[in-house]
């Protein structure tokens, strides 16, 4: 698969991903990624981007600094709302993303990189152990859903 990396700066870009939200989803979705896409813009992230044939099929942020222990802007850096296209996954798209924020990040020092991911997702823990990752705590959701912390020394 010919994909193309590339920093994302439109909101819009992203939110093609998210075909299913409705429009409450939607406008929580767009306001989330309009004030992720300002933190990139100020040097706190960088938010990425895939393209197969013109269009958007998966992104990923890689976070420098951030207010919980995942990212503390030094040595560990933070992996981030990670999404591929639906019709589009277990084809290499999310393995590509996270290898380019890894590298990204061992470029600028940092020796690990961490993330977190819903307990139901079992594809999405399937891949990160493949590469490389291991829990390291659970917590709770703003609403209340379990989530795996995972962690890999770069």
């Amino acid at each position: 698969m010919n994909l193309q990396i590339a920093r994302i700066k439109k909101t819009e870009e992203i939110l093609r991903l998210y075909p299913e939200a409705g429009d409450k989803a939607s406008k929580k979705i767009k306001k989330n990624v309009q004030r992720d896409l300002h933190k990139a813009k100020r040097g706190n992230r960088i938010v990425f981007g895939a393209k197969y044939r013109g269009k958007m099929v998966g992104t990923i942020q890689l976070v420098f600094k951030a207010k919980d222990d995942m990212a503390d802007g030094k040595t560990k850096a933070h992996l981030h709302h990670a999404r591929v296209a639906e019709k589009l996954r277990s084809k290499g798209i999310g393995t590509k993303l996270i290898e380019v924020a890894e590298d990204t990040a061992r470029k600028r020092g940092f020796v690990t990189v961490t993330l977190g991911v819903e307990a139901l997702n079992k594809d999405a823990i399937r891949l990160y152990r493949y590469l490389g990752y291991r829990e390291f705590k659970r917590y709770k959701g703003k609403a209340g859903e379990l989530f795996i912390g995972m962690k890999k020394k770069l």
